[in-house]
Parts: structure tokens; C-alpha cells; sequence
């Protein structure tokens, strides 16, 4: 038998085929204090204080983005989170090269496919029967009263995160979301370390029976709180402000993510 050895033409095209080295890019995702303990007394400019019974989001696509704006690595499929528990949840995990990657993407978004996070298949099925991204409700309770709220979004938010994560060999990177839930009530847009207040969402209660709906807050022209709306247009009632508060939501290891509305 005679053995030939391989030419170094051939040893190169089979070092081409070698798999690429990689390792492990895993995600976290909490509400932080404010979600999931409330927002006190304290943290408020106007004392009033807020509790949240479910803050419950739609993740989709969760990706790194490579040159070229190929994704590079990616958790497959959408889940349902509720943040009110206390986290960080696992919010998967996926193969992804090594290397430096610094452009994180996350979508919060409908999805009638999602499957259930921490949640049960009925919250599940709530919002992918109704096309929602989100759902948030709890309680603002100032001095004069208290309202309840139940907010629903359809929107689709990308997230554009600016991060480190640095991938070695067969070792797991782990990338934490944090959702600020207290952007609902902050008195800024863009603005990350405006002051909270509670008070304008009890008086936007009309009807005076205890709760304020989405519907409420469109009735109320956002002049009267006079909240500064940064850089933004279009904003006219406070409904439209906390929608636009929605979408600056996302942080990651404590870094404010960059909207992408879709």
C-alpha cells in the first residue's frame, strides 16, 4: 500500500474547512429595584409611589451584530417574561464566534409563536391573541389618591446595545438586560436621571373610578404636566409620552440601549 502525504496546497484547503473557534453568548434580563420592588415614596419628587402587579414583555430577536450588519450569533425564537419576580431570568443562550463583539440587538415585539418564559401559557396567549408586545399594570398612589393602571402596547422596539462581550474558546460570556420600568414616570424624554412623579397619572383619571387607561392619558395635552420632551416631535398628549417612554426601556450591564423603532 503506498501512502501518499497530502501536498501543502491540500493542507491549506483543509485548514480553511476547520470550524471556526467558538464559545457560549448567554443572556440575562431583570426589572431592577424599581420593577421589581416599586418605585417608593422616596424616589419621587411629588411622594407618591408605585407598585407593579405585572410588567410582562415579548422578547424576540436577540442577536449580535457583526460587520456588515451579519448576524453573527442569535437566540432563536420569542418568550414571555414577566420582570415583577425577582431576576435575573435566563433569556437563552446561543453558540457565537470568538472574538470582541460590541453591537447587541433586542427586539421586544408581538409574536403569536412566543413561548412561555416565566410565565404560563394563558399570559402567553393573552398577548398573542390581542398582537401585544407588552403589558404593564400596577398601582400610583399619592397623597390626594391612588389609580390603577393596565397598559398595553403592540409596538415593535429594536434595541441597538452598545456593549463588551468578549467570547473565548468554549467559554460563556453572559450579557445582563436590565428593563428601567421607572421611565414611565420620569418627567424627561431622554433624560435618564430626570425626577419621577405620580401625581399627573392620578389626575388623569376622569372618570374618577380608580383607574387610568391608555385612552385617559390621550385626553391629557401634554402642556400640563409641561414635561420636557428633549428632541422629540409629535408628542402630544401624555399618553404618546409614556408610549415613547416605552422605548427606552432596555439597558445592558447597566448601559442605556438605543432605540430602533420598527
Amino acid at each position: 500500500m503506498t501512502i501518499r502525504l497530502a501536498s501543502p496546497l491540500m493542507l491549506l484547503l483543509l485548514a480553511g474547512c476547520a470550524a471556526e473557534p467558538t464559545g457560549v453568548w448567554a443572556l440575562t434580563g431583570s426589572g431592577g429595584t424599581f420593577i421589581e420592588e416599586g418605585i417608593s415614596a422616596e424616589a419621587m419628587q411629588d411622594d407618591c409611589a408605585v407598585g407593579f402587579d405585572r410588567f410582562v414583555l415579548v422578547w424576540g430577536g436577540r442577536f449580535i451584530e457583526g460587520s456588515g450588519g451579519v448576524h453573527v450569533a442569535e437566540v432563536p425564537g420569542a418568550q414571555v417574561f414577566d420582570l415583577v419576580p425577582p431576576g435575573p431570568h435566563d433569556l437563552g443562550a446561543t453558540e457565537a464566534p470568538v472574538g470582541d463583539h460590541d453591537h447587541l440587538h433586542a427586539v421586544v415585539q408581538p409574536a403569536a409563536d412566543a413561548a412561555p418564559g416565566n410565565v404560563d401559557a394563558a399570559t402567553v396567549a393573552e398577548l398573542g391573541g390581542a398582537g401585544l408586545s407588552m403589558i404593564l399594570q400596577g398601582t400610583v398612589t399619592c397623597a390626594g389618591g391612588a389609580v390603577s393602571f393596565d397598559w398595553r402596547f403592540d409596538r415593535a422596539t429594536g434595541h441597538h446595545c452598545f456593549a463588551d462581550v468578549v467570547i473565548g474558546e468554549g467559554q460563556t460570556a453572559t450579557t445582563a438586560y436590565t428593563v428601567a420600568g421607572q421611565r414611565l414616570f420620569q418627567t424627561a424624554l431622554q433624560d435618564f436621571d430626570a425626577p419621577l412623579a405620580g401625581q399627573p397619572f392620578v389626575d388623569a383619571d376622569a372618570d374618577a373610578d380608580g383607574e387610568v387607561t391608555l385612552a385617559e392619558l390621550d385626553a391629557v395635552d401634554i402642556a400640563t404636566p409641561g414635561y420636557d420632551l428633549a428632541t422629540w416631535s409629535g408628542v402630544a398628549t401624555l399618553a404618546d409620552y409614556v408610549t415613547v417612554q416605552t422605548f427606552y426601556f432596555l439597558q445592558t450591564d447597566g448601559s442605556q440601549c438605543v432605540p430602533e423603532i420598527l
